[in-house]
């Protein structure tokens, strides 16, 4: 299962990633 997410502050990271490895920081931003 994956979530398409906004783009996270990082620009290393992918927008799409599995949802265990998204971390605890990037639910928080993805939830304001």
């Amino acid at each position: 299962m994956e979530l398409l997410l906004p783009k996270p502050r990082n620009p290393g990271r992918p927008r799409k990633y599995p949802l265990r490895e998204i971390p605890k920081w990037d639910l928080l931003c993805a939830e304001e």
